[in-house]
């Protein structure tokens, strides 16, 4: 299918939002640009994963991780990490699955926004599956894996998504490195609680969010992305145990 691209800066205005509800967009030339994209399956799958309340959060992403995986990420990297390409999608062609899923949308100008056109940074939903999936990819994971390194994700969210706001973590091949690691030394509940006692940490630190820290801090000086599993796994246990017993 050809899928036209909407222009960024009609797509936060009232008159798209209601062209979006009455299902008028494909009758406005004005919120097109000239660029098409062309891709093949494009089947539904959950965007928004942000009521923490919802009982079917994980599930929902990992059928978003695992639809982007098979359908979505062969395409070219400028498209899957194209904002308007998810725009224009979500629009134009998920529609009525949006708006029976998120009925919410249908009523809220606000809600649209932060659910079908939500930043696309490491704060949106879109981006976190679109990486987990593109790095499941690259990394020629056997099938029987896919789901574990997919559930090793989604059972860690907060230190995903402290990897993907660094450039210096933000890889394929590091990011389930450091994942897989926590997991086999059976440290990934440990990292998740809150440091107690240390306020000078802030409000909401976390034993993992300070292993990261302090990972990033020791770069250049040590070349944390190069260091073997081995290596990497001592250092994350030297740190905890610093924060653990201080």
């Amino acid at each position: 299918m050809n899928l036209k691209l909407l222009k960024k800066e009609k797509l936060r205005t009232e008159e798209f939002y209601n062209s979006f509800i009455a299902g008028t967009i494909q009758d406005n030339p004005e919120f097109f640009s000239d660029k098409t994209i062309i891709i093949n399956d494009v089947p539904d799958f959950p965007i928004y994963m942000g009521n923490r309340f919802d009982p079917n959060i994980d599930e929902d992403f990992s059928e978003a991780i695992l639809t982007l995986y098979s359908y979505y990420i062969d395409t070219e990297r400028d498209t899957h990490l194209n904002e308007l390409f998810w725009y224009s999608l979500f629009v134009l062609e998920k529609r009525d699955y949006l708006l029976n899923k998120y009925p919410k949308i249908k009523d809220s100008i606000s809600d649209f926004h932060n659910i079908v056109l939500k930043k696309f940074d490491w704060e949106s939903y879109i981006y976190k599956c679109v990486l987990a999936a593109e790095y499941i990819k690259s990394n020629d994971i056997d099938e029987y894996k896919i789901e574990y390194y997919v559930d090793l994700i989604i059972n860690n969210l907060d230190l995903y998504n402290y990897l993907l706001k660094s450039k210096l973590f933000r890889t394929s091949n590091f990011v389930l490195r450091f994942l897989e690691i926590i997991d086999k030394e059976g440290i990934s509940e440990i990292l998740k609680e809150k440091i107690k006692g240390r306020p000078e940490l802030g409000r909401d630190s976390r034993y993992g969010r300070m292993v990261l820290f302090e990972l990033k801090n020791m770069y250049p000086t040590l070349m944390i992305p190069l260091l073997d599993d081995a290596e990497l796994a001592e250092l994350i246990l030297e740190i905890l145990d610093k924060y653990q017993t201080n």
